[in-house]
């Protein structure tokens, strides 16, 4: 057992890369902490975007394994919304509309600030 409280969240790009081209160090690594005492996190979103993955490329045992050990962390929207402060309006999903608060702290804090010589 790990000596502290250890947990992992296993980014899309991780878990594609184990499965895209057969058995690769990255499914050691993956197939490692599915069998170990680490805890594996991830919300429901991430967990479709591996299940439609591992459909793509045949590995639906590796994925039915996996969810079996991760633990679903699905976050409150209250907590989603005070993020959204720290993320350009640019990168957010449409259609949304951000708090007033959201959108005074962009106007402030993002625009580009004048040089002067």
């Amino acid at each position: 057992m790990p000596k502290r409280n250890t947990r992992f969240l296993l980014i899309l790009a991780f878990f594609i890369a184990a499965v895209k081209r057969g058995w690769t160090k990255t499914t050691d690594l993956i197939l490692y902490l599915l069998t170990s005492d680490y805890e594996l996190v991830g919300n429901n979103v991430l967990l479709a975007e591996y299940r439609k993955y591992a459909e793509a490329f045949n590995a639906m045992g590796l994925f039915k394994f996996l969810i079996k050990r991760v633990k679903i962390v699905n976050p409150l929207k209250e907590d989603v919304l005070k993020c959204l402060k720290c993320f350009p309006q640019t990168k957010l999903p449409m259609p949304f509309t951000p708090s007033a608060e959201a959108q005074n702290f962009w106007r402030s804090h993002m625009r580009p600030k004048p040089i002067t010589l």
